[in-house]
């Protein structure tokens, strides 16, 4: 065992195996950070996370069989044991796995404390100014490319115990979901929005501006024992004015979540005036869970997957969910 082992070491194996994962993690990260802003679709993770999972032990096998010399790759069989290649490529391993390391420390930190008030200097406030002439010498732009936008902010959790910011979060995204599908209304991504939480007191204005969107959408939830309520507000960043606010109270039951994000996006595009038709949108696809617990259980595990923390409890809501409803599409993609 321990000269396989050290074979195992002679050949680089333990190395290439730690760069791949480290690559692959710092791969994941930026995926899950491009793809949202991009509005891609979400299945374009996990076939990379499915290429790279395959793509494991052939490049391990591979590292066995070839080593990487000053002259070229070569056959591990023609390198002689003594030979300097084996350290020459364990240097250059160490090297790229410390800078994927490095990397992926640095993408950590941006996601967690990326956003900050953008401060504006002299030129910046001039070109701003230039802008605003160029929108007021033509309204006809403004009123197709500006005014049909919106952005959807996190929902304040106003339950009694403050601890269902996962559902207010899910409610909110749920419903930004559906507003992706109008073809007609231009939506900031969920990763730019749901960056300014817990940046109320910048205001309105000034988070519309940031997103370059005409509305927000902010709201709140309270969900207690089995009754949840959900107030939804549109807003005007251009005048800082109401346009629509309603309050649901319902039963609390996946059915009931549902026909809420709906009538909340129904009323969103009759206030902007878009007009619903076959070429103005998508309907959305449902996937109906038995009940509202195993709603519940994915909205925990996406929070802390999106988080990325307490990765091994996610884990174990998803098994659980998929326990109680195995065919529940969106369980086994996260």
């Amino acid at each position: 065992m321990s000269g396989l082992f050290s074979e195992l070491r002679r050949r680089n194996v333990f190395r290439v195996a730690a760069a791949y994962l480290v690559i692959g993690w710092l791969l994941l990260q930026v995926a899950d950070t491009i793809i949202p802003a991009l509005h891609l679709p979400e299945w374009i993770i996990s076939a990379i996370t499915l290429v790279l999972i395959l793509g494991f032990i052939p490049t391990v096998l591979f590292s066995w069989a070839y080593e990487l010399t000053p002259e070229g790759l070569k056959k591990d069989s023609e390198v002689s044991a003594n030979d300097l290649a084996s350290t020459h490529t364990a240097k250059k391993l160490d090297v790229i796995t410390l800078i994927a390391v490095v990397a992926v420390m640095a993408l950590i930190a941006w996601q967690q404390f990326g956003t900050q008030p953008v401060v504006k200097t002299q030129s910046d406030a001039v070109i701003d100014q230039l802008t605003a002439v160029s929108v007021e010498k033509n309204p006809a732009q403004t009123e197709t490319t500006v005014y049909q936008s919106i952005a959807v902010l996190p929902f304040v959790d106003l339950s009694p115990q403050s601890d269902q910011a996962y559902f207010s979060d899910g409610i909110a995204e749920e419903i930004l979901n559906v507003l992706v599908k109008v073809k007609a209304l231009k939506v900031a991504s969920r990763t730019s929005s749901f960056g300014f939480k817990g940046q109320e007191s910048q205001g309105i204005p000034k988070i519309a501006e940031q997103l370059n969107v005409r509305h927000i959408l902010e709201g709140s939830v309270r969900k207690s024992g089995a009754t949840v309520r959900v107030t939804a507000q549109l807003i005007d960043a251009h005048t800082d004015q109401h346009l629509w606010s309603e309050t649901y109270d319902r039963e609390l039951t996946t059915e009931n979540l549902f026909s809420i994000q709906d009538e909340v996006a129904k009323a969103i595009v009759k206030q902007l005036g878009i007009a619903l038709n076959s070429n103005h949108t998508d309907e959305p696809e449902r996937h109906l869970l038995s009940n509202v617990g195993s709603y519940e259980l994915f909205l925990k595990a996406r929070a802390l997957y999106r988080a990325r923390s307490q990765l091994d409890p996610a884990d174990d809501y998803l098994a659980q969910l998929l326990e109680q409803d195995p065919n529940y599409a969106p369980a086994w993609e996260l």
